[in-house]
C-alpha cells in the first residue's frame, strides 16, 4: 500500500472535525480527513438537527391544540410523515448544504482508521502520513448492558430514533439530560404516553435547581409521568410490552425504550496505543492547547471529555488549528481552550440555558455572590405571547462592581439571550454594562436588561443612606 503524505490530518467529521478541516483547507494547508459514517457526525446526523426539525413539528402540533390560549379554535393535528420530514431536513443540510463545503478537500469515506506508529494512520485502502493529525473522534450512546433483560428488548438511542414513522403507543425514556428530556416532550406531544425514568434526583442535574423544578412541573403538567432517584434492575419482555423493573419495587410498562443516560468512549479500533496517545475512561488526555501526550496530535471536542458540546467542539477545533501553527516557543500566542465560557440550552418548552457558575458551584468554591431573578410572568410580552412560564436569574460579584458571574434562563428564547451573558462573563463585564446597554423592545432580550435595572432599584431601596445621599444631592443640584 503506497504511504500518501499530508500536512494535516483530520479523523472524524463531525462539528470538531469540519472546523478543523475547513478552516485548515481555507488557509492553503494541504488536508486529509476520514470520516467512517457520515460527514457532519452525531449533530447533524443524528442529534442537534433531526431533533430541532422534531421539537418544531412537536411545538406546531401543541401550539394548534391549544390555540384557545390565543382566542383561536383549537385544532388537533395527527402525526403523518413526521419523522420522514425530520430525514428530508437532515438529508437537505447534509447532502446539499454540508457536503458541499468538503467538495475541494480530500475526504476518505466510510473508512476506518487506525494508527500505525505517531505519525502514521492505515484505513482499509490508504496509507497516509501527517506532521499534524487531530483526533475528532465524538462519542456514542451509552447503553445500560449491565441491566438484566436489555439485551432482549427493543429500544431506541438518538443514532435510531429518527429512522422510525410509527408513533409508539407508550414509550419508557431512560435518563433525565438534555437527549431524554429534548425526546421525551416531543413523544408525550405526539400522543404517547411518556415514563421518564432518571437515575438523578433532578431533571437536568447540571442545572439550577429551580430550573430542575419548573421544567419538571411543566412536564407534569403535561401528562408525561417523572420518575426521579430511581435505578432499572430488569427489564422484562411481556407479549408486545417491555416491562421495566425499578430498584423500589415499582414496575413501569411501554412499547420500547429510548435509552439516553449519558455518552462513553470508545477508541480500541483507533488503536491508540501504536501512536502513544495517552487516554482512559473519561476520554483523551489533553493539555490547555488540546495537545495530547504527542505534541503533533490533537484531540479535539467530545473526544477529550470536557463540555460534551457541538459549538464547544467547533470551538475547540478552532482553537486547536491556531494552536497548531504557533511554535513552541511563542506559547504565550496559543489558546487555551479552557478559558472560553461554555453556554448551553436545552431546546425544551421552556428552553432551559445556563452559562458561568451555578449557584451550587458558587457555594462549594466559596465564591461571594449576589443575584436577581426576574420572571417570565412579569413581562407584558411573555404575557401576549402566552408563555409566562420561566425566569432569569443571574449572579454576580458583591460589592461596588458587580461583575457577572453566573446566569440561567428558563423561557421562551432563552437560548438566544444566553449568548449576552456569556459574552459578559467572557469580558468580565458588570450589571451596569448591561443596564446601559440599549436592548430592543418588546424583545425576550429585553428581559436581560431588565434584571440589573431591578437590582439597582432593590439596591437602592435596602440601603438608607444611598437614599439620603440622592435625596440630597437632588436637592443640592
Amino acid at each position: 500500500m503506497k504511504t500518501e503524505k499530508t500536512d494535516y490530518l483530520v479523523i472524524g467529521l463531525g462539528p470538531a472535525g469540519m472546523a478543523c478541516t475547513l478552516m485548515a483547507h481555507s488557509m492553503g494547508l494541504n488536508v486529509t480527513a476520514i470520516e467512517k459514517r457520515k460527514i457532519g457526525g452525531e449533530c447533524l446526523n443524528y442529534g442537534c438537527i433531526p431533533s430541532k426539525a422534531l421539537i418544531k413539528a412537536c411545538k406546531v402540533k401543541y401550539w394548534s391544540e391549544h390555540a384557545n390560549n390565543f382566542g383561536l379554535a383549537p385544532a388537533t393535528l395527527k402525526p403523518v410523515s413526521v419523522f420522514k420530514r425530520v430525514r428530508d431536513v437532515v438529508y437537505t443540510v447534509n447532502q446539499e448544504k454540508t457536503s458541499k463545503l468538503f467538495e475541494k478537500v480530500n475526504v476518505i469515506l466510510g473508512e476506518h482508521a487506525r494508527f500505525i506508529d505517531p505519525y502514521t494512520v492505515e484505513t482499509d485502502n490508504h496509507r497516509i502520513t501527517a506532521k499534524k493529525i487531530f483526533l475528532c473522534l465524538g462519542t456514542r450512546p451509552r447503553l445500560p448492558s449491565e441491566v438484566k433483560g436489555f439485551s432482549s428488548i427493543p429500544y431506541l438511542t438518538n443514532e435510531t430514533v429518527f429512522d422510525i414513522d410509527d408513533i409508539p403507543e407508550s414509550i419508557i425514556v431512560l435518563g433525565g439530560g438534555p437527549i431524554a428530556c429534548e425526546l421525551g416532550q416531543c413523544f408525550r406531544r405526539l400522543g404517547s404516553n411518556v415514563t421518564l425514568i432518571n437515575k438523578a434526583s433532578r431533571l437536568l442535574p447540571k442545572a439550577e435547581e429551580l430550573a430542575s423544578s419548573v421544567l419538571e412541573k411543566v412536564f407534569r403538567e403535561e401528562g408525561i409521568t417523572v420518575v426521579n432517584g430511581a435505578n432499572v434492575v430488569q427489564f422484562e419482555r411481556a407479549q408486545d410490552k417491555v416491562k421495566a423493573l425499578l430498584d423500589d419495587g415499582r414496575i413501569f410498562e411501554g412499547d420500547t425504550v429510548l435509552v439516553a443516560i449519558g455518552r462513553e468512549f470508545d477508541y480500541r479500533d483507533l488503536k491508540l496505543e501504536n501512536a502513544g496517545v495517552n487516554h482512559d475512561s473519561s476520554g483523551i488526555k489533553v493539555n490547555d492547547y488540546l495537545e495530547t501526550s504527542q505534541k503533533h496530535i490533537y484531540a479535539v471536542g467530545d473526544c477529550n471529555g470536557y463540555r460534551l458540546f457541538t459549538h464547544a467542539a467547533m470551538h475547540q477545533g478552532m482553537c486547536a488549528i491556531m494552536n497548531s501553527l504557533i511554535p513552541g516557543w511563542m506559547w504565550f500566542m496559543k489558546r487555551k481552550f479552557k478559558n472560553y465560557v461554555v453556554p448551553w440550552s436545552v431546546f425544551t418548552e421552556p428552553e432551559v440555558s445556563s452559562v458561568g457558575y451555578t449557584e451550587a458551584e458558587l457555594i462549594r468554591l466559596g465564591i461571594k455572590y449576589d443575584s436577581e431573578i426576574l420572571y417570565y410572568a412579569d413581562y407584558g410580552r411573555a404575557l401576549a405571547d402566552a408563555c409566562e412560564t420561566g425566569f432569569v436569574k443571574i449572579y454576580f460579584k458583591r460589592g461596588v462592581k458587580p461583575v457577572i458571574l453566573g446566569a440561567t434562563i428558563v423561557g421562551e428564547n432563552s437560548s438566544e439571550m444566553i449568548q449576552e451573558w456569556a459574552l459578559a462573563i467572557q469580558k468580565k463585564l458588570t450589571l451596569y454594562d448591561i443596564m446601559f446597554l440599549q436592548h430592543s423592545f418588546p424583545t425576550f432580550g429585553f428581559l436581560s436588561k431588565r434584571v440589573p435595572e431591578s437590582w439597582m432599584m432593590r439596591t437602592l431601596q435596602e440601603k438608607a443612606f444611598l437614599k439620603a445621599f440622592i435625596k440630597r444631592w437632588a436637592n443640592f443640584s
